[in-house]
């Protein structure tokens, strides 16, 4: 084996060596050392890069500096450190290297990071420089080859972006944010920083909210951060990777070896600091979490409830909210509602705020967040029901929420169509009904309505009435008085006369549990989706192959909008079980005349 000086004249690497014999540090060549050693090419590239930044920075070549998002400073170099950045004690070959490690150089201990990935073919680099060739023996050492000129690392990410005046604004964010001591300390990242000319490219209000620290401020600082080291070698075509957000950002390289993330183009990369890389970008990356939350309905063309914000004078009062659930009605849930009925609404402006205050929910809330039940505090103080429903009730108890497509979820009894759109300060759910403000609870419901004179008479004469103002939830099964007043007589008269019958009746009318009809699945398998009643009874509801809702044998003719404490919904029959019974040796299935009660069964025979 030859010497190091030898072996880097035998594999090529004759301009690295010869700036290291003008520097005066042949000698140092003689010690133990690992070197990364530039090639020939690399040091052209650097040489050729050297002088055409210096002319843009002297103002030479004026075009392209009007052009430039990003303006390369003056630079000049000092032999002796550009040698040393690239020396490193002991030998250290490439088996021993791996990711994230940090070697350190004899330039005034500035740092190496070596990282790997997983392209094709794989790559390794240091301080992002490819490694080209390894394992280059001499007898007092190794040279790894590279294709890019190191210089000492010293700095902090957060001192790359502190130390240039072309990152004021970023810089400003960062802090307001309370994140530059995280690009400070130890650790491995990678910052895609906007100059300020980036920034200005945002709208005027857009730039002044982030600079005043609105809500979104950390949301937009941690778009532009990934918790690894992400050099320009590891881009080939497109590659996706995980921010601090834990949001995906796309990279893309080009054939022209342009390079993008987002739709933004990387205008200067690999940028190294002691802890981590730094690319600079000529637009800001705006996550969904920093728009205004107009912006995201207008991404989702809500224009009639944008129509009827504005109609209440809520727009900027809805973008100034931070930490707010948006559920928003789409353009068909509020278009399905009748004309006279809407020209009523948007005339009382106060109605208007009261039903429009009821879609906005604090704090925000992801569909993560919900479990069946959930009761949400609403800006007009009264609470929204969110309810979970199995898709397929066979495998409920196989499912988890939050990541099976067979959970449906519901708000107010609407379904929610599309979940989760982020917007500053804010989560957006849309909803295919536009809400109605609650009644005080199912009871306040039925005494509202004439149908229900009947029921309601037997509510309280039972004192039931009194249990259906508590919290619930309830699903009321409510007979109309017409279903009543086609009884027999004699009937109608005999549950008029005992008030212990009454309550029978009640009680098996009332489900313990908030059943929106959006939740009720197509079954019609008799063992599968009971429902209790208050008298411990099953009540099997479902939807019909022809889609009709049946609960037992009455069919729902009428879905209520949600109260407080649950729900309404029209039946037109009474609750009554067929149950076989045997005669002469064979099943014949006989229908009790009102109820599966003893009792009943005992008077009515």
């Amino acid at each position: 084996m030859r010497s190091l000086p030898d072996t880097l004249q035998d594999i090529g690497a004759t301009d690295f060596l010869s700036l290291a014999k003008s520097a005066g540090m042949e000698k140092m060549l003689s010690h133990n050392l690992t070197i990364f050693a530039p090639t020939n090419e690399a040091m052209q590239e650097f040489t050729a890069d050297l002088e055409a930044d210096n002319e843009l920075a002297n103002g030479l070549d004026g075009e392209r500096a009007q052009n430039e998002v990003y303006r390369r400073r003056q630079r000049s170099i000092n032999k002796h450190d550009m040698v040393l950045a690239h020396l490193t004690q002991g030998i250290h070959y490439a088996s021993n290297l791996h990711d994230e490690q940090v070697l350190y150089t004899l330039a005034n201990n500035s740092s190496l990071r070596i990282n790997t990935y997983s392209t094709l073919p794989p790559a390794a680099t240091v301080n992002c420089a490819r490694l080209v060739t390894i394992n280059q023996h001499s007898v007092n050492g190794v040279v790894h080859t590279i294709d890019k000129v190191l210089k000492p690392i010293t700095k902090s990410l957060a001192d790359l972006i502190s130390s240039d005046s072309q990152f004021s604004i970023f810089k400003q964010l960062i802090g307001n944010a309370d994140m530059l001591n995280k690009l400070r300390e130890p650790g491995q990242l990678t910052v895609f920083a906007p100059t300020d000319a980036a920034f200005r490219s945002l709208p005027e209000t857009v730039l002044d909210a982030l600079i005043e620290g609105n809500a979104c401020l950390e949301s937009v600082i941690k778009n532009h951060i990934l918790p690894n080291v992400i050099c320009s070698a590891a881009v080939q075509g497109k590659a996706r990777t995980v921010n601090l957000l834990d949001t995906y950002l796309m990279l893309e390289k080009t054939d022209e070896e342009k390079m993008f993330v987002e739709e933004s183009e990387i205008v200067a990369r690999d940028m190294v600091g002691t802890n981590g890389v730094m690319h600079v970008i000529d637009a800001p990356l705006m996550p969904e979490e920093a728009k205004p939350v107009k912006e995201v309905l207008d991404s989702h063309n809500l224009t009639r409830f944008l129509d009827m914000l504005e109609a209440a004078g809520m727009t900027e009062e809805l973008n100034g909210l931070s930490d707010v659930t948006v559920f928003a009605p789409s353009n068909e849930a509020i278009e399905s509602i009748p004309e006279d009925v809407m020209a009523k609404i948007l005339e009382d402006t106060e109605k208007l705020r009261n039903i429009l205050s009821y879609h906005l929910v604090t704090p925000s809330l992801k569909a993560s967040d919900i479990n069946n039940d959930h009761i949400a505090t609403t800006r007009s103080d009264l609470p929204l029901r969110i309810n979970l429903y199995s898709r397929t009730p066979l495998l409920a108890a196989l499912m988890r929420h939050g990541g099976s497509q067979g959970i449906r979820m519901t708000a107010g009894c609407s379904p929610v169509s599309t979940l989760d759109s982020r917007a500053c300060g804010a989560v957006v759910h849309i909803v295919e009904k536009l809400f109605v403000v609650p009644k005080e609870s199912v009871m306040h419901h039925l005494e509202s309505k004439e149908d229900f004179s009947i029921f309601t008479e037997f509510l309280k004469n039972t004192g039931l009435n009194n249990t259906l103002t508590e919290e619930g939830p309830f699903t009321v099964l409510a007979p109309s008085d017409h279903v009543f007043r086609a009884l027999p007589k004699f009937e109608l008269d005999h549950i008029r006369d005992n008030p212990e019958v009454q309550e029978l009746l009640i009680k098996q009318h009332v489900l313990k549990e908030h059943i929106c009809c959006t939740g009720i699945n197509p079954n019609t398998w008799l063992f599968m989706d009971h429902k209790r009643a208050l008298d411990g009874s099953a009540v099997h509801v479902r939807r019909t192959n022809t889609g009709r809702l049946m609960a037992g044998p009455a069919r729902i003719t009428h879905c209520s909008a949600p109260t407080q404490n649950g729900l309404v919904h029209t039946v037109n029959d009474l609750l009554v079980n067929i149950r076989p019974r045997r005669k002469f040796g064979a099943e014949e299935r006989v229908q009790r005349p009102i109820f599966s009660t003893p009792g009943l069964q005992f008077i009515f025979g």
